[in-house]
């Protein structure tokens, strides 16, 4: 019998919900407790509206009995430390969409690793705002980019990758094109999320 996996999610966005689903829907791993943003950033909306996806979050850990944790303030910060070193032992984190730079003391603590899901292709195009940087370049291809989690933004040794057509439409406008390809990627995340860990996995036992 194979052995399930323990889980540290901090997951933002449509794209992390559909990672979170994945975990919940696989016989390998097993989300301990997961880490949100319930608040808009002010660079979308001045007012920090409530994210429509949120409830979504909510509902979802509410039904399969796991803590949420929501993080939107610096100073909330601390509420991590708080819930992790009440976690017995886990064995990995994931990181999709998270807003903030998740430290090397929280790293430390996943016996298996960290594993994050970058929505540009890396190196070539980390930080924010990758789809926008290729299609500015004329790239006939975004990308998912799966990579071991460090304590520097976006670096990490690779692990895979998904690659989508960009079908540019120049009827529309570049972010037209950019929300599109967007919602067309979303549902590529969960599969791929998996497929890192499982690789993960491999790694770890052969060490």
């Amino acid at each position: 019998m194979k052995r399930t996996y323990t889980v540290v999610g901090f997951l933002g966005r449509e794209h992390g919900l559909q990672g979170l689903y994945n975990l919940i829907n696989s016989n390998a791993y097993q989300p301990v407790c997961i880490f949100t943003h319930k608040l808009k950033p002010k660079s979308e909306d001045i007012d920090r509206n409530l994210r429509e996806e949120f409830k979504d979050y909510e509902n979802v850990c509410k039904k399969n009995n796991i803590p949420l944790y929501t993080i939107d303030k610096k100073d909330e910060a601390i509420n991590i430390d708080n819930v992790l070193n009440h976690i017995e032992d886990f064995d990995f984190i994931v990181s999709i969409s998270w807003r903030r730079l998740i430290p090397s003391n929280h790293l430390n603590m996943a016996k298996t690793g960290g594993v994050n899901l970058h929505r540009g292709l890396l190196p070539d195009y980390p930080g924010a705002e990758p789809i926008k940087q290729a299609l500015k370049n004329g790239d006939n291809f975004i990308y998912i980019t799966s990579h071991v989690l460090e304590d520097t933004i976006d670096s990490g040794e690779i692990i895979s990758y998904y690659k989508h057509p960009v079908n540019y439409n120049k009827a529309y406008s570049l972010e037209e094109n950019i929300k599109r390809l967007k919602k067309e990627i979303t549902t590529q995340f969960g599969p791929l999320l998996i497929k890192s860990l499982n690789s993960m996995v491999d790694k770890y036992a052969k060490r």
